[in-house]
């Protein structure tokens, strides 16, 4: 009972302090910290207190060093970087905006769907809207929409769970670190119940945009220029966020003609990773190096890794007087990827491994393991409200699939049966969308602000015109995950 206590009070205090937009890895390590401290307190670890706290340094170097998550996600950052430099993002986007603009009310669901497909390619969702934004928010607003649905068209194309079709996803890591399963695998489980809830939330949004648009038509137009009322308030980034960084290097939008070479650059890792990778297992043609075994525990990081790489070739291909340039900025992307993601991460996993070594995740199992419902449940709602508070998914998705998932496969400690593989990847499913649509409900999320920015509107705006669609496609993620439950 005293450690259930502490663990609820360092939980309160915690929350209390992301309430006061305290930083997220302060916190997270900060509890850490506490509920390792409560772990040496107690009498079977006599003798070797000391260890039992010093195990939150030992999980801060593990977290520092994964190869799970730093070697995709900072290499899918430093192809995102490079995308950026030559262009080819922005030719992409220009590329799948084109066919829009002759079709005034497919630019709703179009919209989404082009954001959506791009934040497939870069994995970030900031970067994802600066790339998309710029494009896009200005063709909306020429076809006589409010800056309100442009920005709320680009806020959930661009944040609602494109990422989870890379293989670099920071999700898609965690799920694999707990069932053992390959990336694509898991993208091939996880896909379907991704486009079930993005389409519901898709369709769910154009028909409130629709009804939006004609109320608003019969107001006075002036009230909705530039300095109406949806131009107040507009949330600055804060200096040195991820939407203040996004906010200096905006893509170019004066593109007049396409390149369609440029343009297919950024689906080039995702082409090798889903397609090419299988066609060469298939044919036992892939190399050793890159293919996971038990003498080579990283050959699946090393694989996507590769092909990051080649994708940055091929835009060095494609930009050659920019080809100089490329080492340093895939660099400096990987570093941008360190520090905003791999921190988070590594807090987060810190957190989760003192909440197990205090017992508290078989607590949890005793009550849950025969209750698959309730797990579902706790699946969507708690990743969901801790990413919708804390702006981020990326701090939410692997600390709740930590502790969730071993519960889902047989409780903690339990060994991963071919029979618990798919609890686990629908456990794990539900939670990386339902940590995407928290992030794309919150206010304070980088993606949030970045995309009231670009619209100049306010981000509460803009949360209240995403999140009855995105409250919608939760509802159909629960009942396709309960319904395969039984």
């Amino acid at each position: 009972m005293p450690v259930i206590l502490a663990a609820v009070a360092v939980v309160l205090i915690g929350g209390v302090a992301l309430w006061k937009r305290a930083d997220i890895r302060l916190v997270l390590v900060g509890a850490a910290a506490a509920l390792f401290a409560v772990r040496a307190a107690q009498h079977d670890v006599a003798g070797q207190r000391f260890n039992a706290f010093a195990q939150l340094f030992v999980e801060f170097a593990k977290g520092l060093t994964n190869p799970s998550s730093v070697v995709p996600i900072c290499s899918a950052m430093g192809f995102a970087y490079v995308c950026k430099l030559t262009g080819c993002d922005a030719h992409l986007v220009h590329l799948l905006i084109r066919p829009l603009r002759h079709v005034k009310w497919l630019l709703i669901p179009g919209g989404v769907a082009v954001a959506f497909l791009v934040n497939s390619a870069i994995v970030s969702q900031t970067s994802t809207v600066s790339v998309v934004g710029p494009v896009i928010i200005p063709l909306v607003l020429a076809a006589g929409f409010s800056r309100v649905t442009a920005g709320a068209l680009l806020l959930l194309g661009g944040s609602m769970g494109g990422e989870l079709l890379n293989p670099a996803a920071v999700e898609v890591a965690a799920i694999k670190m707990q069932t053992g399963q390959d990336a694509t695998d898991i993208i091939a489980h996880l896909l379907p119940y991704n486009l079930l809830a993005c389409s519901v939330a898709c369709i769910v949004f154009w028909m409130m945009a629709v009804m939006y648009e004609r109320r608003r038509a019969g107001e006075d137009a002036e009230s909705w220029g530039v300095g109406g009322e949806e131009s107040l308030d507009v949330a600055a980034p804060q200096p040195g966020s991820i939407a203040a960084t996004m906010s200096r290097t905006l893509a170019d939008t004066s593109i007049d003609r396409i390149n369609l070479f440029k343009a297919l650059v950024p689906l080039v890792p995702i082409l090798l990773l889903v397609v090419v990778k299988k066609i060469l297992l298939r044919h036992d043609l892939m190399p050793a190096a890159l293919v996971t075994s038990d003498t080579n525990k990283i050959g699946e990081q090393a694989a996507i890794a590769t092909a990051m790489l080649i994708g940055a070739f091929c835009a060095a291909i494609a930009s050659p007087k920019q080809a100089g340039r490329l080492p340093a900025t895939f660099f400096e992307g990987a570093g941008f990827a360190f520090a905003h993601v791999i921190s988070i991460i590594t807090a987060a996993t810190m957190f989760a491994e003192s909440v197990r070594a205090n017992g508290l995740i078989e607590r949890m199992t005793t009550h849950l393991k025969d209750a698959p419902a309730a797990v579902t449940v706790a699946s969507i709602v708690i990743p969901w409200a801790f990413a919708c508070v804390t702006g981020t998914a990326v701090g939410t998705a692997p600390l709740v699939i930590n502790i969730i998932l071993p519960i889902a496969m047989g409780g903690a400690g339990a060994s991963k049966s071919a029979a618990s593989i798919p609890s686990g990847l629908r456990v794990g499913s539900v939670n990386a969308i339902a940590a995407q649509y928290g992030r794309t409900s919150s206010p304070v999320a980088p993606v949030t602000i970045m995309c009231a920015t670009l619209a100049r509107t306010r981000p509460i705006d803009l949360v209240k015109r995403v999140f009855l669609p995105l409250f919608a496609g939760g509802v159909a993620l629960l009942l396709a995950a309960l319904a395969a439950a039984r």
